[in-house]
């Protein structure tokens, strides 16, 4: 007896969990009311995914200015400059390894990406490296200089 006549407290003093449906609801409504106001359903169905697409790469983007931020107090913007030279050093290596991108063996083409994976992990890298240390260390603490910084480049 003593134990259910202690555990009944317990449980009335948590209060009841209650899911609010609405703001679940928004966004197919949202969505469902664009509908006529679209030429065919193949174009809502394109641009609700891309709309949803769109949400998502904004979403990891703070996140990742969020972490960045929150880990290292440093408000760095820059990050999308050294990932976008990666891209585009990894893309000149492939170009320069038509042999091998060309072939139609598989294992040529996969053995094609690691030197180009290579090459843009370590010139991104070294670059980010160098205006860290030269560039963002100076201003650390100085919040508005540093969006400035990393707005400019």
């Amino acid at each position: 007896m003593s134990t259910s006549a202690a555990a009944a407290p317990a449980a009335e003093a948590l209060p009841a969990v209650r899911l609010d449906r609405l703001p679940l609801a928004l966004l197919p409504a949202l969505a469902l009311a664009a509908l006529p106001l679209m030429g065919s359903f193949s174009t809502w169905v394109t641009l609700t995914v891309a709309g949803l697409a769109m949400g998502m790469i904004i979403f990891i983007i703070a996140s990742g200015l969020t972490l960045v931020f929150g880990l290292m107090d440093v408000l760095n913007f820059g990050h999308g400059l050294f990932i976008a030279l990666g891209a585009y050093l990894a893309v000149s290596v492939l170009g320069a390894m038509t042999g091998w991108t060309a072939s139609d063996s598989l294992l040529l083409n996969l053995l094609a990406v690691l030197p180009a994976m290579l090459v843009a992990m370590a010139v991104a890298g070294a670059v980010g490296f160098a205006f860290e240390r030269v560039i963002i260390r100076p201003v650390y603490g100085q919040h508005l200089k540093q969006i400035m910084i990393t707005m400019a480049e």
